[in-house]
């Protein structure tokens, strides 16, 4: 925690931090982390699902990836929750959908 303190600048406009890590099977308080923030938060969700409570708005985060492979669905899909007042700016234009 001490070292992300110190990490953060007036200049920095996203923190990402992995919420549960797989091969050590650590889990970050992002709750705790975030109440102080105030830059975009992403934490990487992918390898929490199904194993503890994944819950965007409990953890106030701005930005959640879900890989579907975790839930069944097939490899390749996922989704990004992004809260309403996050405007990103599409890679790809195409249909809007994407």
């Amino acid at each position: 925690m001490s070292e992300l303190e110190r990490a953060i600048s007036p200049e920095t406009i996203l923190i990402t931090v992995m919420y549960a890590n797989n091969e050590v099977e650590t889990v970050q308080p992002i709750a705790e982390i975030i109440k102080s923030k105030r830059v975009a938060f992403h934490t990487d969700a992918v390898q929490s699902v199904k194993k503890i409570p994944v819950i965007a708005d409990e953890l106030g985060v701005d930005l959640l990836p879900i890989g579907g492979h975790k839930i069944y669905a097939p490899a390749g899909i996922g989704v990004l929750y992004c809260k309403r007042v996050l405007k990103i700016a599409p890679l790809i234009f195409w249909m809007g959908h994407e």
